[in-house]
């Protein structure tokens, strides 16, 4: 028989190496507090998408006009013009933002009438008496509405005054703003 020459490795080395490789071991890749501060993460991410897409916010339709003497009372009025695109969605009685700088006026009132059809430039022109810089008001098709002023403002002293309004018109899921993710989502 032969003899067993002696290892050079002790017994318990040799156990405890082949025991060692027995074992699973995962690589640690990722730290336990990282790998909480992702889930947080991914969980915040998550909030903040159900947010985006439960919440609304609103969309406004965005005119210029001018005051001028407006209805058969000579009331103070002012006529607004708004693109041919938003006249489905104007109607009497809702509610427009009106402000114009030079008189101070920044307030709410509600729309009087919608002129039943679309005008051009030119017509909007002739129909409003909008002459020299006022022709430019009025660049494409647009809708007139008229909305009655406070009466306790002088038209002699402010008629041809440009005023700016908005009117809101609908609303729109927050989700639909972001430009690649909202064209393809409904709203």
């Amino acid at each position: 028989m032969s003899e067993r020459s002696p290892s050079i490795y002790r017994e318990s080395a040799l156990k405890q190496y082949i025991q060692g490789r027995d074992k699973d071991v995962l690589p640690r890749l990722v730290s336990p507090p990282a790998f909480l501060l992702l889930w947080i993460l991914l969980g915040l991410f998550l909030v903040c998408g159900l947010l985006s897409w439960s919440l609304s916010v609103p969309v406004y339709a965005t005119g210029t006009g001018i005051i001028f003497a407006g209805n058969i009372q000579g009331q103070t009025s002012v006529v607004l013009f708004f693109p041919a695109s938003q006249f489905s969605v104007l109607h009497a009685g809702q509610s427009v933002h009106l402000t114009a700088n030079a008189t101070g006026l920044n307030e709410q009132q509600r729309i009087f009438a919608v002129e039943p059809d679309l005008l051009s430039p030119a017509e909007a022109s002739q129909r409003y008496d909008l002459t020299g810089a006022l022709a430019l008001l009025v660049q494409q098709p647009s809708v007139a509405v008229i909305v009655d002023l406070n009466p306790t403002l002088p038209l002699s002293l402010y008629q041809g005054t440009l005023i700016q309004a908005q009117l809101q018109v609908g609303s729109q899921r927050l989700l639909n703003l972001l430009p690649l993710i909202g064209n393809g989502i409904g709203g």
